[in-house]
């Protein structure tokens, strides 16, 4: 095993026809969804400017490292580098090997090769651009590196660091770092025999997961025995392993659409969620910002990105104190922005591999969280330019120790680290170096082959511009497994003044689109363009199709239907009073809503008890999250309030399992919300850590509105800026109207209107695809102001009208926001049952949004499955997604009791595929499909069944 001490484009220049402006929201789109920037400790304290800033060529600088390392036909002192390996440990072909350092004192034993050194330089390779599964070099021609790389899979079915390693006694850092390189090729090289090389290491993970706890995992061991199928302790534990597990099983999922592996991601991330200190060790730490950002982005969750953020440069972690992010300038060189330990003989030790890990795992979180696009393209503005110290050509002839070894002309190959000074000598600051020469290692130079390996994630990550300091990242060149992308580049500006760079968008017409103000900043533009990035702002560009569609999804931001970027849904309760029916043992009530899992509400003993949060005002929400302790509830509702004394039940359920629990349910008016719990599911009382309230999507936020009036300075934009400080009011006279354009047509089914004093008695709902031409949704000629939820049949529009024709005072028109909702699939989520199930497709697959997983009954006729809204409500639109095996007759039916039902659709000549069904308003709890004929000789399956409240 390596003994490092705890291991340890250029964008052309062109004329410009015009300069289009990010970072400034009001300005630079009126429809945009601008979000703010999110602070990270560690970056806070980093130059935005790097000390004695120099850039080398990172993509030439890992090709160098290639070309040093994968010549099989060098001579020379400690060469070749690379040798190899012919046992055909794991697989039947030949494989190579490569040594942890340059020179090492005895021949590395077959099998004895590390994967953090050879199957890493495999994949650093890849990002450069070289094609690591037919490459021809110095010794050898049309080799598949890349697929010799499963030598790693050993025969415990688990990546790990050595081919004829077993896991006893190995840490988890050691197994889980190589297994998540191994996802990285597997996602640029994928084979048969490399998807089920990493397919059967994901299910080795998830057995383990599933023995450590399952849904209440617990990652605090030091590593785990997949021979014994067990977890082992030691003289310390890396909890950060739940990061390094909970990547691999999401990209297992993403790879593989297993529902198993999404489970066990969500119950690694819970995991963490729920931990109040940094589970940092090694370098797992990097990839949790990314696993929680694409959970939120991807999957809904509400997962705390800033923490993971902060733990993975934050220096306090109590399972490998002083390790984390760097700073400090020492002589000529600075060391800002690289990763190590502080305090190591006296202060700061750099390492070069986790210096380029760091960036594999966190530069692609701004395509999913734009909140951290600043933070992430200041530290990488540091990282890159102080990074060069780590070569030998970039720092002076004293200010390292193996200038002896020559056989690097191109100086490819990196020192493993660099010390603040040299031991002993502060005239020699910084200081090249390693552990091998210091503690005399079996190496002969302190030259690190493991150290340089990801060198290629900064070539391939890494680009200069015309303007210096201005960096281009590429944010998709290692986000493993990603859905379908448009090209989307980073870029900060660190200066003290606006900055104007060049943005090479190619021959083909794009749209240049930036997610962090959410504005089209170009149309139809081809070749050079310049793109103007205010002081010390980044901007994370997108390279859309032109003239496309932008729409929003629960968050997401969408155009032509592929992710561009997302808005984090604020958590309303954060912070807020919370009451009780009791506490006990100091468990108050405020525990719920403090934002930590430090703290909980424990109630006393028996049923019923509840607990409930002031949000401050009335707002429209739509969903809560429950975080219970181990005391949850087995049967409890969801009530809300707009006075704490009449509640209005949106959920209900006698089957709570605990956990965390994301619950939705139709956009709903108020300013308390309510946990009631009927029945414990624990000999104890009720505790839940955190009670979180969420707003659902309101497309007008943020939209440009127009009116008919205005007075006092109360414009129409006041009605979409999702607040009630300001508001629109009208001139005097009837009618009188405002209008919200969404941007493109989207499809609506309900508008909240927050009156202020001044309302309407009477007025029309309209909407229209043009903004002349418009249609009345809702009528009243007895409004009575306040807060009004108007629902009506789903209609699809880009402009919603307000057209007041009688005013209910004295005085003019006046609104404080005018919020419009797309249709709500109340059955998301919900709990699913059916008459039978086969082949682990299971009732709750219809509930789980995806057409991943589907639901199959077993054989014969009739067969049922049925959905649980959670409450009586009035529904009026079903949307069935049949797999290939679907009914050619079957019923629609719905229930108040479960028991009993009525039929809303019937057919006897279906042929496949999505039905969407409508049928009058009814009032159910329950929604059932009922099959009489199945169309095929297969059994019944449904990818999805979704309910709609209009």
């Amino acid at each position: 095993m390596m003994m490092k001490k705890g291991i340890a484009m250029t964008l052309v220049a062109a004329a410009i026809a015009s300069v289009a402006t990010v970072g400034a929201p009001r300005q630079a789109s009126a429809a945009s969804v601008p979000v703010a920037q999110a602070n990270v400790r560690y970056v806070d304290t980093l130059p935005n400017q790097p000390f004695n800033y120099s850039m080398i060529d990172w993509n030439q600088r890992a090709r160098n490292f290639d070309a040093a390392v994968f010549d099989f036909a060098s001579t020379g002192t400690y060469k070749p580098i690379a040798l190899w390996d012919v046992t055909h440990a794991n697989m039947a072909t030949t494989t190579f090997k490569l040594p942890s350092y340059v020179g090492p004192q005895s021949p590395i034993p077959d099998g004895g090769q590390e994967a953090v050194a050879g199957m890493a330089s495999v994949l650093g390779g890849a990002l450069t651009g070289i094609d690591k599964s037919n490459q021809t070099g110095s010794g050898y021609a049309n080799v598949n590196f890349a697929d010799m790389t499963r030598t790693y899979l050993t025969s415990e079915g688990v990546i790990n660091n050595n081919p004829l390693a077993k896991t006893a006694g190995v840490e988890f850092w050691y197994v889980l770092l190589p297994t998540l390189t191994f996802a990285g090729l597997d996602h640029l090289y994928p084979s048969t025999a490399m998807d089920a090389a990493l397919q059967t290491t994901a299910n080795s993970w998830y057995d383990a997961i599933v023995k450590m706890g399952g849904s209440n995992v617990n990652f605090n061991y030091l590593g785990y025995d997949f021979g014994a199928k067990a977890p082992f302790t030691g003289n310390r534990t890396e909890p950060d392993a739940a990061i390094g597990a909970g990547m691999l099983e999401y990209w297992a999922y993403k790879k593989f659409g297993t529902q198993n592996y999404l489970n066990a991601a969500k119950w690694s991330m819970n995991f963490l969620q729920n931990l109040t200190s940094n589970p940092s060790y090694e370098a797992l730490e990097y990839w949790g910002p990314l696993l929680a950002s694409r959970l939120n982005a991807e999957q809904g969750g509400r997962y705390d990105v800033g923490k993971m953020m902060n733990w993975a440069f934050d220096t306090d972690s109590g399972h490998r104190p002083t390790w984390g992010g760097l700073n400090g300038t020492f002589g000529t060189g600075a060391m800002d922005g690289l990763m190590g330990s502080n305090y190591d003989h006296g202060g700061n030790y750099a390492f070069t591999m986790n210096t380029f890990a760091a960036g594999m795992g966190i530069v692609p979180v701004a395509r999913y969280d734009q909140r951290y696009a600043r933070a992430i393209g200041k530290w990488m503005l540091n990282a890159a330019s102080n990074a060069r110290l780590f070569y030998s050509d970039q720092i002076g002839l004293s200010q390292q120790d193996s200038t002896f070894w020559t056989g690097d002309p191109n100086h490819g190959i990196p020192y493993e680290g660099l010390r603040f000074q040299k031991i002993g000598d502060s005239t020699k600051a910084p200081f090249a170096t390693g552990d091998p020469l210091t503690y005399g290692w079996p190496y002969n130079t302190n030259y690190g082959i493991y150290s340089g390996a990801l060198s290629g994630v900064f070539g391939g990550t890494v680009k200069t511009t015309n303007v210096s300091q201005i960096l281009q990242l590429d944010l998709l060149k290692t986000d493993f497994f990603h859905d379908a992308a448009y090209p989307s580049y980073l870029y900060y500006n660190p200066y003290a003044t606006s900055q104007s760079v060049n943005v090479n968008v190619g021959s083909a017409p794009v749209d240049i689109y930036d997610a962090v103000t959410d504005a089209v900043l170009k149309t139809n533009v081809t070749g050079t363009q310049s793109v103007s990035l205010p002081a010390d702002s980044a901007a994370v560009l997108v390279l859309a199709p032109a003239n496309g569609t932008k729409t929003y999804s629960g968050g997401r931001i969408l155009i032509d239907n592929v992710f561009v970027g997302y808005r984090p849904s604020a958590n309303l309760a954060l912070g807020m009073n919370a009451v009780a029916s009791s506490t006990q043992n100091g468990n108050a009530a405020t525990g719920v809503t403090d934002g930590t899992t430090a703290v909980r509400w424990e109630s006393g003993p028996g049923d019923p008890q509840w607990v409930y949060v002031d949000l401050g005002a009335s707002k429209t929400v739509g969903s809560v999250v429950l975080n219970w302790e181990a005391a949850y509830a087995s049967g409890f509702k969801i009530q809300t309030s707009t006075d704490a004394a009449n509640w209005t039940d949106v959920y209900t359920t006698t089957a709570g399992t605990g956990g965390m629990q994301t619950i939705r349910f139709a956009p709903v008016n108020a300013r308390y919300v309510r946990m009631y719990g009927t029945a414990r599911g624990t000999q104890y009382a009720y505790s839940i850590y955190e009670f979180e309230v969420y707003a659902p999507s309101n497309l007008a936020l943020g939209k440009p509105a127009t009116a008919s009036s205005t007075v006092n300075g109360n414009t129409a934009s006041g009605v979409t800026d999702g607040t009630t400080a300001y508001r629109w009011e009208s001139g005097p006279g009837d009618p009188q109207w405002v209008s919200v354009d969404l941007g493109s047509p989207q499809e609506i089914n309900r508008a909240i209107v927050r009156w202020e004093a001044a309302y309407a008695s009477a007025f029309k709902l309209q909407t229209s695809t043009d903004g002349t031409n418009w249609t009345d949704v809702y009528t009243t000629t007895t409004g009575s102001g306040g807060v009004q939820n108007l629902l009506f049949a789903p209609v699809t529009a880009r402009y919603v009208r307000m057209y007041g024709t009688a005013r209910g005072t004295q005085y003019a028109y006046s609104i404080y926001d005018l919020e419009v909702y797309a249709p709500t699939n109340v059955a998301l989520g919900k709990a699913a049952a059916a008459s039978s199930t086969t082949n682990g497709n299971l009732a709750k697959y219809v509930t789980d949004g995806t057409t991943a997983y589907r639901w199959e009954s077993g054989p014969g006729d009739p067969q049922w499955v049925s959905v649980d809204l959670g409450v009586a409500q009035t529904i009026r639109r079903a949307v069935v997604k049949w797999e290939a095996a679907y009914a050619s007759s079957y019923k629609l039916q719905v229930s108040s009791d479960g028991s009993n039902w009525t039929d809303v659709y019937s057919t006897t000549t279906f042929s496949g595929g999505t039905a969407a069904i409508g049928f009058a308003p009814v009032t159910a709890r329950y929604v059932r499909m009922y099959g009489i004929a199945r169309g095929t000789q297969y059994a019944y399956s449904i990818y999805d069944m979704e309910v709609y409240d209009s």
